[in-house]
């Protein structure tokens, strides 16, 4: 879950991150005063949302296991031994 969570932050943060490393490099660091002051960071953060929920709709779509129907059992311990979720 942890790294779910991480994932998802780097994703949101990361237009806001590559916007202001591409406006650094190109104000050549010395004139980049103010470049946070002048960032789109609504736009570029609703753009990392997107992104964000996008990616964890794909995730969510990739571990789906099963097709419509079938019941879902989730891991238990039975006799000491960890029998794994299953859809039947």
């Amino acid at each position: 879950m942890p790294r779910i969570i991480l994932i998802s932050l780097l994703v949101l943060l990361a237009p806001t991150l590559i916007y202001l490393a591409v406006a650094y490099i190109v104000k050549k660091g010395d004139d980049a005063d103010g470049i946070l002051s002048r960032a789109p960071l609504l736009t570029l953060f609703l753009l990392g949302f997107v992104m964000m929920i996008g990616g964890l709709a794909y995730f969510i779509e990739l571990e789906r296991k099963g097709t419509p129907g079938q019941t879902y059992y989730p891991p238990q311990f039975k006799d000491g031994v960890l029998t794994p979720g299953r859809s039947e």
